[in-house]
């Protein structure tokens, strides 16, 4: 009896997440996503499609991915970051080596920064990644989890230390 509060509460927390425009990139954000929620402050990973599909080497998928933070307590929750960067994703295949990180490749002002969520507000950061290897090839056929982490730090009580989520998918290869 104790899950069913919890499955409501995750199916409306899935509702309220769909409703959110995603204009800023293409794609629309499919059911494939995990919440992840602590004393009132949550993270729920998104992609667009739950498997992608390789049709020729010089045609790899792209996999549209978001990270939404929200704040479903009754209080404003502030997030304190040491750098600009706000946010981190990263693809693992199914041994669990890490096969990319969007972070890798950029760098960020050493300046400090905070993002202040009023109760029942969200932020969501999306990015898109062509899904290839390091010499330019589509990735192996095989099971990926997507990573979204945000890298906020000094928190206040009212979030954990680190907060990320997961959602796994396939890649595979067709003829």
């Amino acid at each position: 009896m104790r899950m069913r509060p919890r499955i409501i509460w995750g199916l409306l927390m899935i509702l309220l997440i769909s409703s959110i425009p995603t204009t800023s990139w293409a794609g629309e954000i499919s059911a494939s996503a995990e919440i992840i929620s602590v004393k009132g402050f949550g993270v729920n990973i998104m992609i667009d499609q739950p498997e992608y599909y390789t049709t020729s080497p010089s045609r790899p998928p792209v996999i549209n991915m978001a990270l939404q933070v929200y704040n479903y307590s009754r209080i404003p929750v502030t997030l304190d970051f040491t750098t600009s960067q706000r946010y981190d994703f990263a693809i693992y295949n199914s041994k669990g080596r890490e096969v990319w990180r969007w972070s890798d490749d950029k760098a960020f002002l050493q300046v400090l920064g905070q993002v202040t969520l009023s109760p029942g507000e969200s932020i969501l950061y999306t990015t898109a990644y062509e899904f290839i290897d390091a010499n330019g090839r589509p990735m192996p056929a095989d099971l990926y989890t997507l990573k979204g982490e945000l890298t906020a730090s000094d928190m206040t009580l009212w979030t954990p230390r680190k907060i990320e989520g997961t959602v796994s998918f396939w890649h595979k290869h067709t003829r």
